[in-house]
């Protein structure tokens, strides 16, 4: 009798590949890779309008999107993910401000009596994290953060940022959100 459902069973899981297949085509499938970029790059969005609601719930005009500081905070998050560290500085030795200007980015703004120039940062490392938390279990983390975090969020004289998040092939995920005073 077992071997008879076994049989059926087999039959079963056959038809039924095959129906699947001829439903829903390879093509029609989206690839992981495409569906986990576009993912992460959500997750970047959402960590940049929740720092703005955070912002603006304290009277601190909203930060503006840069695709620029995008592109120069996704790099880092990227190169920590593949190469396994999570540090402000890379393995080059360079801290945000460098990576900026490896990538095109550097400004100076006067304020007062001071000169203001390159990009703060804040990062984020986790694991076991479902990705619709993401977002805002790093912004809760860097409120409550004692090292300046909270300060780059919400520091007045900040006007542009760009966020990038990267997953690591074991599924650790790496944030990191660039400020800037001022664009090039």
């Amino acid at each position: 009798m077992a071997f008879g459902g076994t049989i059926v069973l087999i039959i079963i899981l056959i038809i039924g590949s095959a129906v699947v297949d001829e439903f829903f085509p390879d093509s029609a499938i989206p690839s992981t890779s495409n569906t986990n970029e576009k993912d992460l790059a959500k997750i970047a969005r959402d960590i940049h309008e929740l720092v703005n609601e955070e912002r603006v719930s304290r009277g601190i005009d909203p930060l503006v999107w840069n695709s620029q500081i995008a592109e120069i905070a996704l790099l880092h998050s990227q190169d920590m993910a593949q190469n396994n560290y999570y540090e402000h500085i890379n393995l080059q030795g360079q801290d945000p401000t460098s990576r900026g200007i490896e990538e095109g980015y550097y400004c100076e703004k006067i304020i007062g009596a001071y000169i203001y120039s390159g990009l703060s940062e804040n990062l984020m490392w986790m694991d076991g994290y479902a990705r619709n938390a993401i977002a805002k279990e790093s912004i809760e983390g860097w409120l409550l953060s004692t090292e300046g975090h909270k300060e780059n969020m919400l520091d007045t004289r900040k006007l542009y940022s760009g966020v990038g998040v990267a997953m690591a092939d074991n599924g650790e995920i790496y944030v990191t959100h660039n400020f800037a005073l001022c664009k090039p």
